[in-house]
């Protein structure tokens, strides 16, 4: 059985204190996958080191049992936090159970064991429908803290394992993912290593972070994935192969209306004092990726004709198998900023995961221990 420890239960109006899991470690009850919480406090701190440590230990035996995994990070984002009932984190079981059931799928024999990791923070810090989103600018400003802070030390344990596993021949797979504030957490962290990725000469090449970063909803500006656009959009720019899974994917909401005027309400005044060169530059100030026609690539809606999701390219989809795709969402996929958690949306991150899982399992990936 799952056993936690209460977290804070605030004010019905006032302030939302947070009481950190100080085990930070716990097991589902099925057996199917191993959760690890990490917490971060305002300043970008651990709330307790003791929660990376006990990750860090279960890192080091599969270090030194020479065992792949697949390790899937979640940091939630504005309005939420750690607490077990937590709809992010309640959400990310599940998907956890689904990355399960397709590990059992590819590899019935030897399957790689699932951890997932809930990266946590004060995304919530009022208990009010209405006076929350007040809150929209200030949790903005700790993502940026957290962004810079302690996190970094915990992506720098799991590209480690990574790199060890790649080097001795083994199938790790590690996928990052990323809601509101939390997708522009991960992608300041990650930015360095998809936009080299981008500009690789060798399209066999990997990135050397993550294999799969996917942003939902992410509150971030769009001129910061200008760089990897332009690179994508030049020519003689390398093409990835036609059976690149994807390694970048930015899913937004059609009816996200924070993301579609909150962020731009708090980024008028910026807007004013800056010069750009075109008006693509000029169209991206003050608005996040998934607002930009020219980004996207892909369509996605469901459920539809007996599939729980169908995901189409658009016009810009114009380079077959470039792994960077801006995924445009109908609202029976992902409703609204905090929608993610029907049931076709969680099957189609599971259907990404999938393509990952069967590209880096036993004795089919590039790294495989055959």
């Amino acid at each position: 059985m799952l056993q936690y420890s209460p977290g804070g239960q605030g004010l019905l109006i006032g302030n939302c204190p947070r009481q950190p899991d100080r085990r930070g470690f716990v097991a589902d009850a099925s057996g199917d996958y191993e959760l690890a919480i990490v917490e971060f406090d305002d300043q970008g701190c651990y709330y307790e080191r003791a929660q990376m440590a006990a990750l860090a230990d279960q890192v080091a035996r599969l270090v030194r049992q020479d065992a792949d995994a697949v390790i899937i990070v979640f940091i939630h984002g504005w309005n939420h936090n750690a607490d077990p009932l937590d709809a992010g984190l309640l959400g990310f079981r599940h998907v956890l159970s689904i990355a399960a059931r397709h590990e059992r799928q590819l590899n019935p024999a030897r399957p790689r064991s699932i951890l997932g990791i809930f990266v946590g923070w004060r995304g919530r810090t009022l208990f009010h429908p209405v006076l929350e989103y007040l809150t929209f600018w200030g949790r903005q400003a700790a993502g940026r803290r957290v962004a810079g802070g302690s996190v970094r030390e915990l992506f720098g344990l799991l590209r480690r394992y990574r790199d060890a596993r790649r080097a001795a021949g083994g199938c790790p797979l590690l996928a990052v993912i990323g809601h509101s504030f939390g997708g522009m957490i991960v992608y300041s962290v990650l930015d360095q290593s998809l936009i080299e990725y981008a500009s690789s000469p060798d399209p066999q090449d990997s990135p050397r972070f993550a294999d799969l970063v996917l942003l939902i909803n992410p509150v971030l500006e769009a001129t910061r994935y200008l760089p990897i656009y332009d690179i994508l959009r030049r020519p003689g720019a390398p093409l990835h192969g036609h059976d690149t899974p994807p390694v970048f994917v930015c899913v937004s909401a059609r009816n996200d209306w924070p993301d579609r005027i909150l962020f731009p309400l708090g980024h008028a005044a910026a807007r004013m004092m800056q010069r750009c060169r075109s008006r693509l530059e000029r169209r991206c100030l003050g608005r996040t990726i998934g607002n930009i026609r020219p980004f996207r690539t892909h369509r996605l809606r469901g459920p539809v004709d007996g599939e729980m999701f169908s995901l189409t390219p658009t016009g810009n989809a114009n380079r077959p198998g470039t792994p960077f795709w801006i995924v445009r969402a109908g609202s029976h996929v992902v409703d609204g900023h905090d929608g993610i958690s029907h049931e076709p949306f969680q099957e189609f991150v599971g259907s990404l995961l999938f393509q990952h899982q069967g590209k880096t399992s036993h004795g089919t990936g590039p790294h495989s221990a055959a």
